[in-house]
């Protein structure tokens, strides 16, 4: 393929698959407004206090994206954890492939 054009099926993130109650669930991509309102919705997880009343709310949103996202796991309690999991690797997914071959390469370039 000619240099000048850009590959983006070379750089389309791969689905994953994650287990809940005992079933198999494919995760697709998430849209980018999706993905972005997700790891904003993570941030302000990890940093609210679960024992204030702003907590539930954060996770409300954040279920509701989720299941956008994964409709499978609707209706379905998620816990915190399996919530920031969810979100952790949802944003794992949407990191570029040429990004995390840098890093490794960086990473045995130091060693050596």
């Amino acid at each position: 393929m000619p240099d000048d054009i850009l590959d983006l099926d070379a750089i389309a993130p791969e689905s994953k698959k994650i287990k809940f109650n005992g079933k198999i669930i494919t995760v697709n991509p998430p849209r980018m407004g999706e993905l972005m309102v997700m790891v904003k919705l993570g941030r302000k997880l990890q940093d609210a206090d679960p024992n204030t009343t702003d907590y539930e709310p954060i996770v409300e949103e954040m279920k509701g994206i989720l299941y956008k996202v994964i409709p499978e796991l609707e209706g379905n309690d998620l816990s915190i954890s399996q919530l920031i999991a969810l979100e952790t690797l949802i944003a794992q997914m949407a990191t570029l492939p040429q990004t995390a071959e840098t890093t490794t390469e960086t990473t045995e370039e130091k060693k050596t």
